[in-house]
């Protein structure tokens, strides 16, 4: 019974753990562009990674394809249109917002690295036969307000992101949205946990009502 809990809380970890690489990833890209870029002391290159924006889109026509792609295979253009893209656009600076962001960012990945050590002490219970007290409760309670405060400071940087190219980019046929960098993995394992403590916390009041009624 405790080999296959335990298989399952390694499975919630490693989702937590994917939710944070892929930010990591994106953010660990984009340094190394910059360093590439300024070790070639070329401004042109500089310029253009500063400015990159990756922006996800929808055409206002699914039906019909008003762009195309070369296939190399066939030596032909075939229609197509852009989902997501890469673009250098020049914004215009904010730096209240622009701090906001990076701040959210941070606080985002020490949630995100708080929930992980209070899910390893609640499955550290767990297998020391500590499953129903009131401390796995309030860790679970924890637990979930932890990992919804990681999906709102997750969400703030992407918004102010939009918000700011909106106001100096936009594509000829196509709808910009952010649909694809908001990422709700973890506001659903926060809310999970907290149905998990409410469901803890009255198995608890119902034992407690009864062993009083002995």
């Amino acid at each position: 019974m405790k080999q296959r809990l335990n298989i399952l809380c390694v499975l919630v970890i490693c989702i937590l753990c994917i939710s944070i690489f892929q930010s990591m990833y994106y953010f660990g890209a984009g340094a190394s562009s910059g360093i590439k870029a300024g070790t070639d002391l070329d401004k042109t290159k500089i310029e253009k990674i500063s400015n990159l924006q990756v922006i996800s889109l929808l055409p206002d026509n699914f039906i019909d394809f008003n762009d195309s792609i070369f296939n190399k295979k066939t030596n032909t253009y075939v229609p197509a249109f852009y989902a997501q893209l890469g673009v250098s656009v020049p914004t215009e600076k904010n730096i209240s917002l622009e701090i906001t962001s990076m701040l959210s960012y941070f606080i985002c990945m020490l949630t995100v690295l708080a929930a992980i050590i209070v899910f390893i002490l609640i499955i550290i219970s767990i297998n020391n036969s500590n499953i129903f007290s009131w401390k796995n409760v309030s860790r679970l309670r924890w637990l979930g307000g932890l990992l919804v405060v990681s999906f709102i400071t997750s969400v703030i940087p992407a918004f102010i992101s939009f918000h700011i190219l909106t106001k100096s980019f936009a594509v000829e046929g196509y709808s910009m949205h952010i649909h694809d960098f908001i990422s709700i993995i973890t506001l659903v394992l926060g809310v999970l946990s907290y149905i998990v403590a409410e469901i803890f916390a009255i198995g608890l009041r119902l034992k407690e009502e009864q062993d009083l009624t002995i």
